[in-house]
């Protein structure tokens, strides 16, 4: 990144997000490891936003073992292994922006929040959302699906289809239950922010 790219880049808010007032609450970041956009400038950009905000507590979610569904060909224990691996490695080096954050830190990793004692009914209440007839969850996984399917092929025209896209399902299902247990009665609002 250019040092003019660096100048300009700027988290955001999603519409209308600039307008509230965020003073004293509390925030989840979920970071997706390995996402440029949770590196360097651009997270320097995120915790600028965080910080201007007033936010008093910010819990970061490291979703590192949800990843070992995308290291596709290692076997799940390998997977898994790697994928704490680029956990580890992306809090060391991510610390100096976590550093930077005013509000009171927590960190907390993938596997911390789906052994959570709220995980499980969380889990339950998806799962029957999800299985309703016309379920606007089940289109909205649908098509993250089909979005992660195209990349996929984008990145490796030979690649499992099948797999990947039941990889995907079970993946985004967890999304789901864990931002709902990081969700209204743990926090205000989510950070997910992107910066232009």
């Amino acid at each position: 990144m250019s040092d003019v790219e660096a100048i300009n880049l700027k988290a955001y808010f999603n519409k209308g997000g600039e307008e509230l007032d965020f003073t004293g609450k509390r925030c989840v970041l979920a970071v997706s490891v390995g996402q440029e956009y949770h590196e360097e400038q651009k997270l320097s950009s995120t915790v600028h936003l965080i910080n201007k905000s007033g936010f008093s507590e910010v819990k970061v979610v490291v979703a590192d073992t949800l990843q070992r569904h995308n290291k596709h060909g290692k076997a799940p224990g390998l997977a898994l292994s790697a994928a704490i691996r680029d956990g580890d490695a992306w809090i060391k080096r991510n610390r100096k922006y976590l550093d930077g954050l005013e509000a009171k830190v927590t960190i907390s990793r993938w596997n911390e929040e789906l052994a959570s004692d709220r995980y499980a009914a969380l889990r339950q209440q998806v799962n029957e959302v999800y299985a309703e007839p016309n379920s606007p969850l089940r289109d909205a996984i649908d098509t993250t699906i089909g979005v992660f399917i195209e990349r996929l092929l984008l990145r490796d025209p030979a690649a499992d289809t099948q797999q990947a896209a039941a990889s995907a399902a079970n993946t985004s299902s967890k999304k789901s239950r864990s931002s709902c247990r990081c969700g209204p009665s743990r926090a205000t609002t989510s950070s997910f922010t992107r910066s232009r």
